[in-house]
């Protein structure tokens, strides 16, 4: 099914690959080694016991005076993997001006029954310290042992990490990010979601309230960029704030490599929000799951909204779009803007329960129905209904 690229993903996909971006940090970064890529997750059906997985050490944002040599091991559960290869690729991060000038202490040493693999290198003087940032070792596992109608994971995890300046001066201040290894012999893989949590949302009028818009379960190749809308219905609910929170499901590991081309614009006359955003090469893509999106509603008049996600475009890359259905699956939310004071006077108290109480297990049709009982209107009056009015007993209209 052929689907037409808006002019806004048009230019997140030429952004990402080509365009060099030049951005003035506001604070400085702290330098990052991390796990490249941070998932590595499989399924039986795709991956048996004998095939092989590589993955890179990486580190990132090293100002002045630089590194001068690094050290580190990497665990692993050696009952799930074995470790066939490593070592400091001869491109790595730390390649000296002259061939000469790297002294490697570890070239990825693998130690089997222990489960780690040790790395150590220095540069020799007259070389300056590195900045910026690079792969910094490699290693290649081989799978083991197979799941049985279970998942088997195990933490990739750095420790015993230390970087040097050229004054032989430990730095101490860099985050450490480990990665995951994980293989599942359940009956069938992950499915991509994306969807809006809550799921369903229970407001009176002029209260505000907060949705996200979050994505689970996205392994593979991961997410390098998306656009996407968010529809309501604009004469029930006003979108007031919308953002791409701290901490969302894109961060990238070098926070110049993250180009937003949409933070939340809200189109009040058309009841939509928009976002879009994509990560510039080589920021790896994005596995797991997180939050993409929040948005801030003030509940205007009773009825209800289908929260819909609508016009959403996900890419693994240039010429690799996620199918929705296919691929992916969307949870829509939806908003109930409901009159807690059933009777009407002003108060919401035990008579309104006890209205909600007299039409309990009703649905239309049925002898005791009371349409304005039925708080989420769903045709039914069960205790969600009477929840909304305990939440809301005491309250004045």
């Amino acid at each position: 099914m052929k689907k037409v690229i808006s002019s806004t993903l048009a230019l997140i996909l030429y952004l990402s690959v080509f365009l060099q971006v030049s951005i003035t940090q506001q604070a400085i970064v702290k330098p990052t080694v991390y796990i490249d890529p941070k998932d590595n997750v499989f399924h039986i059906s795709t991956t048996h016991v004998g095939d092989n997985f590589t993955i890179s050490i990486k580190t990132v944002n090293w100002g002045e005076p630089g590194v001068f040599g690094y050290e580190f091991r990497l665990y692993y559960n050696n009952t799930l993997l074995e470790a066939v290869a490593a070592g400091i690729p001869e491109d790595g991060w730390l390649k000296p001006e002259q061939k000469l000038h790297l002294f490697v202490v570890e070239n990825g040493t693998i130690h089997h029954s222990k489960g780690f693999v040790f790395f150590a290198a220095t540069l020799v003087g007259p070389e300056q310290g590195k900045t910026g940032g690079g792969t910094i070792g490699r290693v290649t596992f081989k799978i083991i042992k197979a799941p049985v109608g279970e998942i088997l994971s195990c933490i990739l995890e750095l420790r015993d990490v230390f970087f040097i300046d050229p004054d032989v001066l430990q730095y101490h201040q860099y985050n450490i990010i480990n990665g995951n290894y994980l293989y599942s012999g359940l009956a069938s893989p992950w499915r991509m979601m994306l969807r809006v949590d809550p799921k369903k949302t229970f407001t009176s009028i002029g209260e505000t309230f907060t949705v996200n818009v979050s994505i689970a379960d996205v392994w593979n190749e991961g997410v390098q960029n998306y656009e996407f809308k968010l529809y309501y219905n604009n004469s029930v609910l006003e979108a007031v704030k919308a953002w791409i929170p701290e901490g969302h499901f894109m961060t990238p590991i070098d926070s110049t490599k993250i180009f937003i081309v949409d933070p939340g614009t809200i189109h009040k006359e058309e009841g939509y929000v928009s976002f879009a955003l994509t990560l510039l090469v080589p920021e790896p893509n994005k596995k797991g799951s997180g939050v993409l999106a929040t948005i801030t509603f003030n509940a205007t008049a009773l009825g209800s909204s289908i929260l819909a996600i609508r016009d959403d475009i996900f890419f693994a890359g240039l010429c690799n779009q996620f199918r929705r259905s296919f691929d992916y699956d969307v949870i829509d939310g939806k908003v109930v803007v409901s009159d807690p004071d059933v009777n009407d006077d002003g108060i919401v108290n035990i008579f309104d329960l006890a209205m909600v109480g007299e039409a309990f297990g009703s649905y239309p049709g049925h002898p005791r129905w009371n349409p304005i009982a039925d708080m989420d209107q769903d045709n039914v009056v069960n205790i969600i209904d009477a929840g909304i009015i305990a939440k809301n007993f005491g309250k004045t209209t």
